[in-house]
């Protein structure tokens, strides 16, 4: 994959989750008047032309989303001490092995589980030189986002969190299609056509003749 095919990628799988989570949102500025969804959508979809673009356009994409869930990460009260680094925490064999990058408990409250989940995160991302790489951060986060979604949709609507983990992706959220009655109205025309023609047609046993109006002053 190149880096413009996976910018449009990007794009379009950013459309998808968009339109379900603005709904959710509070406050929208990725969406908003300022113009910053517009332009990211721009400079993926023509100017991603090496993986360092790339690279930045995914980062603001899960800095947009971030934010768009809520931004915040439940910390535990208790707990005063100062936040590692993403590079810490990968550097250290006992912080490395307890990190969780995928969501995979139902009752969740944002993209990420922990501000340490999102730091390594975004250390493994930032430091990265493979477009595949790229390619898969870029499916767990959605991933977390759609286990997000399923958790905080309206009970009833299409889609729950166990379904996530299927092969059909996002799409399966979204509502089934009408089916088209385009032909439907088509052949019904055809049909009331034919019926027009049929009742048009003398009825059989039944004289076509006109009657003869007889003038009496001719005798």
């Amino acid at each position: 994959m190149t880096p413009i095919r996976f910018g449009q990628y990007m794009v379009k799988r950013e459309a998808e989750l968009y339109q379900r989570l603005k709904v959710l949102a509070y406050d929208n500025n990725w969406g908003g008047k300022n113009g910053s969804r517009n332009a990211w959508i721009t400079s993926m979809r023509d100017y991603a032309f090496d993986l360092q673009t790339a690279r930045e356009g995914m980062l603001t994409l899960e800095s947009a989303f971030f934010e768009l869930i809520g931004g915040e990460i439940k910390q535990d009260a208790n707990d005063n001490s100062t936040p590692m680094t993403g590079k810490e925490l990968l550097n250290n064999p006992k912080t490395r092995e307890d990190i969780e990058l995928e969501s995979i408990d139902t009752n969740v409250s944002g993209l990420w589980s922990s501000q340490a989940s999102r730091n390594v995160f975004i250390e493994i991302v930032s430091s990265n030189e493979s477009i595949g790489f790229l390619a898969l951060a870029f499916e767990l986060m959605c991933r977390n986002i759609r286990i997000f979604i399923a958790a905080h949709s309206v009970k009833g609507a299409a889609g729950t969190a166990t379904a996530v983990h299927g092969s059909l992706g996002y799409e399966q959220y979204a509502p089934l299609p009408m089916r088209t009655t385009r032909r439907m109205n088509a052949w019904q025309q055809t049909q009331e056509a034919e019926d027009q023609v049929h009742w048009e047609q003398p009825r059989i046993g039944r004289s076509s003749r006109t009657s003869r109006t007889v003038d009496y002053t001719e005798y």
